[in-house]
C-alpha cells in the first residue's frame, strides 16, 4: 500500500532532528504525497485518525542518555488513539568523526520505547531506526569540523533517502537490536544521568566568547532550558 499523506512530528533542540523530519517531507512530496511536518508540542492536532486516511505518522527526535527526553514523553501522554494507523519512529543519536574514522552512536531504548507508546495508543509501528547526526555536545565530542559534521549530514541524508524509499511505499523497516541490547544493560546509568542531567549537568554549559548574545538559542529552545545571563552582554 502507498501512503497518501505524511504526518512528521519533531522534537528538536539544536536542529538535528527538525532537519531529518524536512528531509522526509520533501522526498514524501518528491513521492507525490501530501506531507506535514509539526513540533511534537502540536501532538494534540491529531484528530479524527482512521484507516481510510492512507496516513502515515512518523515522529523523529534527539537521544538523551541512551533513551526518549522527559519532555517527549510526557507529550506522547496526550497522542490520541490511532485506530492501527501504521508510524515510524527516528531516534537521531550522536555520530562523531575522528579523522579518517566515523563512529556511530547509540540510541538505545530511545527508539524502541517510544515505538511500545504508539503500539499502546494504538497505531501499527512499521519502522524504527537510530540515525547518525553530528553530536552537539562538543565538550565531549571534539572531533566535529564543519567538515566533519557535513559529512556525518551527507551520510544520514544518503540513509534516510533509502530508508524513505522503503516506508512511504508501504514496506517495514526495523533496526537498532544491538543498541536496543545495550541500552537496557545500561538503563541503571541511563536513568541516574536523567537526574544528573536536570539538576546537575546541564549548569556547566554556557557560550563561549564567541557567541554574539543574539538570543536566538533561548527564544527558540522548545522547553525554555536557555537563559540569557550577564548585564553588559548577555549570553546563553
Amino acid at each position: 500500500m502507498k501512503y497518501q499523506q505524511l504526518q512528521m512530528l519533531f522534537f528538536s533542540g539544536t536542529g538535528n532532528s527538525f532537519r531529518v523530519a524536512v528531509w522526509l517531507k520533501e522526498l514524501a512530496i518528491e513521492d507525490g504525497m501530501k506531507a506535514h511536518i509539526a513540533p511534537v508540542e502540536e501532538i494534540k492536532k491529531l484528530q479524527n485518525i482512521g484507516k481510510g486516511l492512507n496516513l502515515l505518522i512518523g515522529i523523529v527526535f534527539p537521544t538523551h542518555a541512551f533513551t526518549a527526553p522527559w519532555h517527549l514523553l510526557r507529550a506522547l501522554f496526550q497522542l490520541p488513539h490511532g485506530n492501527q494507523v501504521p508510524c515510524f519512529v527516528i531516534a537521531t543519536r550522536a555520530g562523531t568523526k575522528i579523522g579518517p574514522f566515523a563512529f556511530p552512536g547509540m540510541e538505545g531504548t530511545a527508539a524502541y520505547l517510544i515505538a511500545l507508546i504508539f503500539a499502546i495508543k494504538g497505531y501499527s509501528v512499521c519502522g524504527v531506526l537510530g540515525l547518525d547526526m553530528p553530536s552537539n555536545w562538543l565538550s565531549l565530542h571534539w572531533g566535529l569540523s564543519q567538515k566533519n559534521a557535513e559529512y556525518i549530514s551527507k551520510r544520514a541524508k544518503y540513509r534516510i533517502v533509502n530508508i524513505a524509499e522503503r516506508i512511504l511505499s508501504g514496506k517495514c523497516y526495523f533496526s537498532g537490536f544491538i543498541s536496543l541490547t545495550l541500552g537496557l544493560l545500561l538503563l541503571p546509568i541511563t536513568l541516574s544521568y536523567l537526574v544528573l542531567g536536570r539538576f546537575f549537568i546541564a549548569k556547566l554549559f554556557f557560550a563561549s566568547y564567541r557567541c554574539t548574545g543574539c538570543g536566538v538559542c533561548a527564544k527558540n529552545c522548545p522547553i525554555g532550558a536557555i537563559k540569557m545571563s550577564g548585564k553588559a552582554k548577555p549570553r546563553p
